[in-house]
């Protein structure tokens, strides 16, 4: 058995920043160590648009696509875009919150309110913006994985998954290298902000 310490730990073991996040904040309830990771695991979705239009069909790629598959610019992949920018925003604002928290115990009570804010922001921009735009174009992008028949559908209904917007699109390739890039800065801050508290916080 491990002899780490657990990452449960007691009120009387948690900084003064933590009792006061616990206590006021709405969305900071979870370590940051935690949220970080879950950013990364946001961006792998959001790196998803390479993949999924390899392996469109070739019905789908030859009837909705006028060019090569990573590199054709789409309304979609343009979400999914902001995603990883929001997901980005909320990654380094959270490493630097809990950089400039975890072991400070001399805080000022202005400045542990003023980083309460800006946790509930980040977590915000990550969380919401991200996690909505990520998932829903993700999700919009990999329609055309079921055939025609459910990019049609789509379609009938006002949306269209393979629509370019001249000067506002962009490639799928670009998605998926920015998602990886968060991922793995999401993945290692995540490591980062867990190791200046000593504690593991899976």
């Amino acid at each position: 058995m491990s002899s780490e310490p657990s990452h449960v730990v007691g009120p009387e073991e948690r900084s003064r920043y933590e009792l006061m996040r616990g206590k006021h904040a709405i969305l900071s309830l979870a370590p940051i160590p935690r949220k970080l990771r879950w950013c990364g695991y946001l961006a792998l979705i959001a790196a998803l648009p390479g993949p999924i239009m390899l392996l469109l069909p070739a019905d789908v790629r030859s009837t909705f696509l006028a060019g090569d598959p990573l590199t054709v610019p789409l309304a979609a992949v343009s979400i999914t875009g902001l995603g990883v920018l929001s997901l980005l925003l909320g990654t380094l604002g959270l490493a630097f919150i809990g950089h400039r928290t975890v072991g400070h115990e001399q805080l000022p009570e202005p400045r542990i309110w003023t980083y309460i804010g800006l946790e509930d922001a980040f977590t915000f921009a990550a969380f919401t913006t991200g996690a909505l735009a990520t998932v829903t174009s993700v999700s919009i992008l990999a329609s055309g994985l079921a055939g025609t028949g459910a990019v049609v559908w789509l379609e009938g209904t006002g949306v269209q998954p393979y629509f370019s917007v001249p000067g506002l699109s962009l490639p799928p390739l670009a998605a998926t290298v920015g998602g990886l890039v968060v991922a793995v800065t999401a993945f290692a801050s995540s490591r980062w902000v867990a190791g200046l508290d000593g504690v593991d916080v899976n």
